[in-house]
């Protein structure tokens, strides 16, 4: 043990100067220890840097020191004979390689952020704010980015864009026995923030190595969403929050229910053209950012800054997150929720739209244009065109 334990920092360094060197195949693309994506060399020497520095360094001791033998506790993952496999595997160049991942999903990809990329840089201003670099996003709008250290992976969620299946498989990840079952899970659980591990709390430059992916939706369909889960299901959370002043200011009603139970019972509850007057209301905007499940999805996620590996649309996702969980090499592991029907017919968004105005439905556009251009969902001229 303890010779294994010494032959280990040696041949891990000497993998680092090897590929260093550039002495490295350079079609394939090789795995963390928990099979996240690696794609450059940077990302492989940083990642199994900190695997092995974790391991070997248990103590937590000062990064340069090396841990003795006496230090390296029984409860370590693994033995110092397993380390020496991985950085040996590492250098033949055995780890899997993205050449094992279907052509047809990175053809679907590479349109999309090819996509974002140039909507990106043909409005700097809106979408850098004057900064271009992931170092630059302030920690507390990292908030929507999970983390999982195991394998590699942060997840950007959106509300109302399967966001609940989705927390459930990054907490089986996290987790593991006994909630291997992602719908094992109850909702309410994944979505209590003590849960699960988000970037706002550890370095950024996990931003960096990671594999990054989220999933979007048609932006107006997402809002159509959002308004029938906050304001006609019985919230009293968002009747209290946001509801009573929407009935207040754009629906007539100075005194408003005081309960949602109350507002349910007379039927006075707010129209979902009242909340788009609410949305529309540049005072609603004055002092804070939207509510996180209408804001728009540019703004929770930054993908301008942050290069995402894998953007799943839910109009096709079932399919997509199959995808996603090989990309990831997940799918023999975890099996992605089934998912209720998406409807996103032109006449379902129309009839929801019919009571708004056609300055509104412009403005309304304007709000959410960046959401529409960034991932790929058309101009909606059947609500824009007089």
């Amino acid at each position: 043990m303890e010779q294994d334990f010494q032959s280990a920092p040696k041949k891990f360094w000497q993998t680092v100067r090897r590929l260093r060197r550039g002495k490295r195949n350079p079609v394939h693309t090789v795995f963390g220890v928990g099979g996240g994506l690696l794609t450059s060399t940077e990302s492989i020497v940083w990642w199994w840097k900190e695997y092995f520095g974790d391991l070997l360094n248990p103590t937590n001791t000062h990064s340069e020191e090396e841990a003795g033998p006496e230090d390296f506790g029984l409860g370590s993952p693994i033995t110092g004979v397993e380390v020496a496999g991985a950085v040996k595997q590492l250098r033949s160049g055995s780890a899997p390689g993205v050449d094992e991942i279907q052509d047809w999903i990175q053809q679907l990809q590479e349109p999309r952020k090819l996509l974002i990329s140039a909507v990106c840089d043909s409005n700097k201003e809106v979408f850098y704010e004057g900064k271009q670099s992931w170092e630059d996003i302030p920690k507390h709008e990292l908030d929507h980015l999970i983390v999982d250290d195991n394998h590699g992976i942060i997840y950007c969620f959106v509300p109302k864009v399967a966001c609940t299946n989705l927390k459930r498989i990054m907490f089986v990840l996290k987790k593991g026995k006994p909630y291997q079952d992602p719908m094992s899970i109850p909702g309410n659980m994944v979505h209590a923030t003590s849960k699960l591990t988000y970037l706002r709390d550890l370095p950024k430059a996990k931003l960096k190595h990671y594999t990054k992916f989220l999933f979007v939706r048609n932006p107006f369909v997402r809002l159509i969403s959002a308004f029938r889960d906050k304001f006609q299901s019985r919230n009293e959370l968002y009747y209290n929050r946001i509801g009573r002043d929407i009935l207040r200011l754009y629906g007539k009603h100075q005194n408003p229910p005081l309960t949602v139970d109350e507002a349910f019972a007379s039927g006075i509850l707010p129209s979902f053209h009242n909340f788009i007057q609410y949305l529309l209301d540049p005072e609603t905007r004055k002092n804070s950012p939207f509510d996180y499940h209408w804001r728009q999805m540019y703004h929770l996620c930054h993908p301008c800054r942050i290069q995402y590996d894998f953007i799943g649309h839910q109009e096709n996702l079932q399919e997509e997150a199959e995808q996603l969980l090989r990309i990831l090499r997940l799918e023999d592991d975890i099996k992605f929720p089934p998912s209720y029907e998406n409807i996103t017919t032109v006449d379902f968004v129309l009839d929801w739209f019919q009571t708004l105005t056609l300055e509104e439905r412009r403005n309304l556009y304007k709000l959410y244009k960046p959401d529409f251009k960034l991932f790929g969902y058309p101009e909606p001229h059947e609500l824009l065109d007089g």
